[in-house]
């Protein structure tokens, strides 16, 4: 695993649906770039359904990220992920205990304190991969 400077050589990656790779990610995509480039964890890339698919990206985040191989935790650690309520729902991946990094559709991947407006009120709770539990 590396040092919490891993999460500068994502800022500013363009949003892409069904993103999976450096030249654009949606949200989940930019988790699963996340955890492949910097934990060596394969996820599963959900590449038949598309960002904009509101119900079944919502259905999905919600079965999957309440089983193996997703824990829910409360206090959150680097490479965790965050999910968040929105239209679909929406997740992003934790650089540390207080910042989230995750993009959107209208902006490239930012780095937020999770006390940010934008975040806070949309906070749903944590997931961490068993790869990671003490």
């Amino acid at each position: 695993m590396s040092s919490t400077s891993w999460a500068s050589r994502y800022v500013g990656l363009p949003f892409k649906n069904f993103g999976r790779d450096r030249y654009g990610v949606d949200c989940w995509g930019l988790v699963v770039l996340v955890m492949r480039d910097e934990c060596g964890i394969e996820l599963p890339h959900y590449g038949e359904i598309s960002a904009y698919d509101m119900i079944n990206v919502t259905n999905a985040i919600r079965k999957d990220s309440n089983a193996e191989p997703w824990h829910p935790v409360d206090k959150p650690q680097e490479f965790d992920v965050l999910l968040m309520r929105g239209r679909p729902m929406h997740v992003g991946i934790m650089r540390d205990e207080k910042q989230v990094l995750h993009i959107e559709e209208k902006i490239s991947a930012v780095m937020l304190p999770i006390r940010h407006p934008a975040i806070s009120f949309r906070m749903m709770g944590f997931r961490r991969h068993r790869n990671f539990l003490a």
